[in-house]
């Protein structure tokens, strides 16, 4: 899984390892305290994660809230899809979850929809916690249920799950 440095992350899928991964979880590890701070806020949002990263995601070459009109081909034409990151050089789609619910499968159907994702990375809270105080393990509760299907992953050289 992870190095008490680095945030938690596994390969849900892997057929070739992520270009971007070390960036990523240097980017994720340097921006830990206001990702648990953003984590852990009854009323923030994904789009408040992304505000966070995207100044770091953009210099390392990636596209923010990207939709057909912004990379050709990336969806269907008649697609209302949106992927939060894009890095086009290498093929990499970044989306990122907040929410005590969010739905990953969501999230799955962008990355295998599209014939220019090759490496699927989905950043998500590593816990939540409850009403009662509780602290719930987000991350091995995804892995859980994203690991159940791999035939669907198949056209993806690797799906990389990063908690923060």
């Amino acid at each position: 899984m992870a190095s008490a440095t680095s945030p938690v992350h596994t390969y849900v899928y892997l057929e070739q390892a992520n270009p971007l991964q070390a960036k990523l979880l240097q980017i994720v590890a340097a921006q830990r305290e206001d990702l648990q701070v953003i984590r852990d806020g009854r009323f923030t949002r994904s789009q408040d994660v992304e505000r966070l990263l995207k100044p770091t995601l953009t210099e390392l070459g990636f596209l923010h809230a990207v939709t057909s009109k912004e990379v050709p081909c990336l969806f269907a034409t008649n697609s209302d899809f949106e992927m939060d990151f894009y890095h086009p050089h290498h093929h990499v789609a970044l989306e990122v979850e907040k929410g005590k619910h969010f739905n990953a499968w969501r999230d799955v159907c962008k990355f295998i929809e599209s014939p220019l994702v090759e490496h699927a990375v989905l950043l998500i809270p590593a816990e939540k916690v409850s009403k009662s105080g509780s602290r719930d393990n987000v991350f091995l509760s995804t892995i859980d249920s994203l690991s159940n299907a791999s035939r669907i992953y198949l056209g993806l050289k690797s799906f990389f799950l990063i908690g923060y």
